[in-house]
């Protein structure tokens, strides 16, 4: 792996940015362990987690079952399909944007609303009529203020009103704040001057993370910072546009922020939002707010929360989210990894989550790594031109072709199975979590391939949705007192491609029964996309002894480790001496 990587640093040190190898590669292209086909983003050559490969050097030591697994999620080899679309906005709520990052300065989103047309003097040979287009490049951002285009960082003003007001040695979109704020609300939207994105925290127009936190500024990197332009990383989604919604000074909020910022981002335009935070409290207006986004088509990527627990963290433990948690390789260091399926242990894991997605950074980084593929999906769908699934009130323009419920099926219908033998059986690898063949608690469906999915939704293979809402994730239900439980959901599927679904409901007791337990309770052929009332489920006879929580074992185990302390016994020893 060492001269891998020094491969690898030494290209990206001799690329001027923006002079790489013909990146992406070509879809014809096969072997992207190749760092020839690499952009030339020096951090690149750590993102194990987008590679389609394990490196060759390490072949003898990575279990031989994931070899052809790759060690992340495939996002290289969907790279050769589509980078992202410029109209595909990732909204991001958290602790804030660091501004003055050159990574992915040229990626934050522009209201034009609140902003003047840039002056004709910005405009170049490559001007098309669209006056805030100066640049003809096909869409808004900083660099049409300035005489930058590209991977350049925006530094020389075109426009006479605008200077580096904030002194940092580039022009931002807070300088845009600065010159352009008139105190008026001239979109008429309820945020007066929100010229890119809004501080639910302090109720302004600047989202800055002012305490300089990080965690908002981490998210937006892995989810969208530009590629190949010879600075930082690649993020997942690298041509996609992104808005802060500053909703706390860290990654936990109060509901109602998390409602007003989810609110905020359907209503302009945003496709995905990327919830890397846990709230204070679950309130109704949250509820409504992942409601609203739903019917609007716009996918929430979720964090399960950080305390190796199966308890719900919200709000991504709602229904009609991707609630998603982090695997990663075993090791501190990535040359020494034997695995990249290791459930990372600082996630949460249950039954109300979508899958395992390939990150080192828990499960904010699993959420933001989530958002960068979604952003690619709802790409994707904008090149295959697919027909708008059905009307959306907060979109259009028509860049929403998907909606979150195809879209949490593609990942499902896609994935790669994580099914570690080792973890299981007489003598389990204690270093291992255990997983089993198809659904389990630990890894859900899986890890995401994200080439698969691309691959499926360019040629119009979207899945039908099934959504069960009713009784609710966590909900307790009560035999004596409701002997029949109503189930409610939608079958919802585009018409024009299928003509009927087959409906089977089964049941079974636990988080993860096999498939042979599965009981069945109804099934029926409908012609019709169905919503409100599924089934009627009677359960005035059902009694679960439900299983012990955890396995302990004789002598060490993972989970109560030595066991528990003798107080007593320990100062016995220590006054005899031994």
């Amino acid at each position: 792996m060492t001269r891998t990587l020094a491969v690898a640093v030494l290209l990206s040190a001799l690329l001027a940015p923006g002079a790489s190898l013909a990146w992406p590669p070509d879809p014809s292209v096969t072997d992207l362990s190749d760092p020839s086909t690499w952009p030339n983003d020096p951090d690149y050559d750590g993102e194990w987690w987008v590679w389609s490969f394990v490196p060759a050097s390490m072949h003898e030591q990575v279990r031989a079952a994931e070899i052809p697994m790759g060690s992340g999620m495939h996002a290289d080899r969907a790279w050769q399909i589509t980078t992202g679309d410029r109209r595909i906005v990732i909204a991001v709520l958290d602790s804030g944007v660091y501004w003055s990052e050159p990574d992915y300065v040229n990626q934050l989103w522009l209201n034009r609303g609140e902003l003047p047309e840039p002056d004709p003097a910005c405009r170049t040979a490559s001007y098309a009529g669209d006056p805030y287009d100066a640049n003809g490049d096909g869409f808004f951002n900083v660099q049409d203020y300035t005489t930058e285009s590209g991977h350049q960082t925006p530094k020389t003003p075109c426009d006479p009103r605008v200077s580096d007001v904030n002194s940092n040695g580039m022009i931002d979109v807070q300088d845009l704040i600065l010159i352009f704020s008139d105190g008026v609300d001239d979109d008429g939207n309820g945020y007066v001057d929100d010229i890119s994105g809004w501080d639910f925290k302090d109720d302004d127009n600047d989202p800055y993370d002012d305490t300089r936190f990080g965690h908002g500024h981490g998210e937006m990197r892995l989810a969208a910072a530009e590629a190949d332009n010879g600075r930082g990383r690649a993020g997942v989604c690298p041509t996609c546009m992104m808005i802060m919604c500053r909703t706390a000074d860290g990654f936990i909020a109060d509901g109602n922020r998390f409602a007003e910022a989810i609110i905020y981002g359907v209503d302009n335009g945003a496709s995905v939002f990327n919830v890397a935070m846990g709230a204070l409290n679950n309130t109704p207006q949250g509820l409504a707010a992942i409601e609203y986004a739903w019917e609007e088509g716009v996918a929430i990527s979720a964090a399960t929360g950080d305390e190796d627990s199966f308890h719900q963290n919200l709000p991504g433990a709602n229904n009609h989210t991707l609630n998603v948690h982090a695997v990663r390789h075993d090791s501190g260091s990535l040359p020494q990894a034997t695995t990249f399926l290791n459930f990372d242990n600082c996630s949460n894991y249950g039954a109300q989550v979508l899958m395992g997605v390939p990150s080192d950074g828990c499960a904010s980084g699993a959420t933001a790594i989530t958002a960068g593929m979604t952003g690619i999906l709802y790409a994707a769908a904008l090149k295959a031109d697919l027909p708008r699934p059905r009307s959306f009130t907060t979109d259009p323009n028509g860049v929403r072709r998907l909606t979150s419920g195809e879209i949490r099926q593609l990942y499902i219908q896609t994935i790669d199975d994580v099914d570690v033998p080792e973890s299981r059986g007489a003598s389990p690898d204690p270093t291992k979590y255990q997983s089993l063949p198809g659904w389990d608690q630990r890894f859900q469906y899986g890890r995401p391939n994200l080439r698969r999915a691309v691959d499926e939704v360019m040629a119009g293979r979207i899945p039908p949705v099934v959504e069960v809402t009713e009784p609710l994730w966590f909900q307790r239900v009560d035999p004596d007192q409701t002997p029949t439980v109503e189930l409610r959901g939608e079958v919802w599927w585009r018409t024009d491609r299928y003509e009927s679904a087959d409906l089977v409901f089964e049941w079974a007791a636990g988080v993860e029964p096999a498939d042979a337990e599965f009981k069945a309770l109804d099934q029926r052929t409908i012609t019709t996309p169905v919503s409100g009332s599924l089934n009627q489920w009677n359960v005035s006879g059902l009694r679960i002894d439900n299983p012990t929580k955890y396995q302990s074992l004789p002598g060490w185990d993972q989970r109560f480790q030595y066991g528990r302390p003798n107080l007593r016994r320990a100062v016995d020893e220590v006054m005899a001496g031994r």
